[in-house]
């Protein structure tokens, strides 16, 4: 069987390696529009790769459809792929919950996978843009820029939006489209968020927070982590997260955030803690805040000088509360996935096309996206396993 692999990241440099294993008779082709494979896996995780995160009980939660990810899940968990990665030579370490190469290095990763793919004589065709596919009696046609090609099976792992400097461009989604496949619109996620508040005087500054976010009087997400304040927004992890609830929202007007600047105190106890430095002559915020939210808080609130308590618990207040309304996502060039994609009904169990016998879709092309932690790629993995085992 003659089998191209269209797209050259996680899922279809995974399932190239694993399908040639299991069915070495194959002729396979991996295929992407780069000068390098691999291009966004050897920044992924800061450049250590996250390659996957422990099951814990809330691990479903982090997918933005949990039936479909408990179904896939049973059938790859975390186990069978620590075995498959053992077995493909590439040892790991886990920090907390999460799951790193040994030598916390993505080009690792990339290493193991290179030396597969010479090994098993995969043929690589880099630089090259599928164009079309049509659908022939036994296999498919491919329409590049310089040539047409026939195979019998054709697998798209062709990614989302985002970071199309490393290649993930959405470009597929007319060929798609062409085809009258259901595609969920696109929208980044793990991004930052632009408000419409005037924060510029934070610019440059990481504060631990509680971050809750709001469709209007509805608590959607809660998390604890750093933001980092910008010109015109607020990132960090515990943001991008929340971006990709907001983007399965598909409007990001009404939502809003609320950060929790003091979330080790109630309001009562931070008073108190306030007031007490206040009486043996501290300053009143300064030492608590960074100066500037120190005087954005003061600008907020109206005050500034020797404060009544009454302003005191003003300030206390806004600081528990401190309301951010979203106005957009930060681009696709900065998002680290792409929220929607080619709807989870036109696959089956092993994401084989229901419309095109021989077709497979992987990874981030489907509509199912995850928070940060290894999650996403462990469902590129996943995609790409239970594909390359269908004869």
């Amino acid at each position: 069987m003659k089998v191209a692999v269209i797209g050259a990241g996680a899922s279809g440099i995974f399932y190239a390696i694993l399908r040639k294993k299991q069915f070495p008779q194959d002729e396979v082709i991996l295929v992407d529009k780069e000068d390098r494979l691999g291009k966004k896996i050897y920044v992924t995780g800061n450049g250590r790769c996250n390659l996957f995160h422990e099951e814990t009980a809330q691990f479903l939660d982090a997918y933005s459809n949990y039936k479909e990810a408990k179904e896939v899940f049973a059938r790859v968990p975390l186990s069978t792929l620590k075995e498959v990665f053992s077995s493909l030579g590439l040892d790991t370490i886990k920090q907390g919950e999460l799951y790193y190469p040994r030598t916390l290095s993505a080009k690792t990763v990339m290493d193991v996978f290179n030396f597969w793919i010479k090994k098993l004589n995969i043929q690589v065709w880099t630089k090259n843009e599928l164009r079309q596919y049509e659908r022939r009696e036994n296999g498919f046609l491919l329409r590049f820029d310089n040539k047409d090609v026939e195979v019998d099976r054709l697998v798209l792992a062709l990614g989302g939006a985002s970071s199309s400097q490393l290649g993930s461009d959405g470009a597929w989604v007319k060929i798609l489209k062409a085809h009258h496949y259901e595609i969920s619109p696109f929208y980044p996620g793990l991004v930052g968020l632009k408000v419409k508040e005037d924060i510029a005087s934070l610019q440059g500054l990481r504060y631990f927070s509680k971050v809750t976010l709001y469709k209007e009087k509805e608590k959607i997400h809660e998390e604890y982590g750093e933001v980092q304040f910008k010109n015109d927004g607020v990132s960090g992890i515990c943001i991008m997260n929340t971006s990709s609830y907001i983007a399965r929202l598909k409007d990001p007007s009404l939502c809003h955030i609320e950060l929790d600047l003091l979330p080790e105190w109630d309001e009562k106890i931070a008073y108190e803690k306030l007031k007490e430095k206040e009486n043996h002559g501290y300053p009143y915020l300064d030492g608590t805040f960074p100066s500037s939210l120190a005087r954005l808080l003061e600008k907020k609130t109206q005050t500034k000088g020797k404060k009544t308590d009454e302003e005191k618990r003003k300030i206390i207040k806004e600081a528990k509360h401190f309301v951010l309304h979203v106005s957009d996502f930060y681009s696709f060039t900065t998002s680290q996935v792409t929220v929607g994609g080619v709807s989870l009904n036109e696959v089956n169990e092993n994401f084989a096309s229901k419309k095109e016998k021989g077709l497979y879709l992987l990874g981030e092309m489907l509509d199912m996206d995850a928070l940060c932690g290894g999650y996403n790629l462990m469902w590129a993995w996943a995609t790409a396993y239970l594909a390359s085992k269908d004869e």
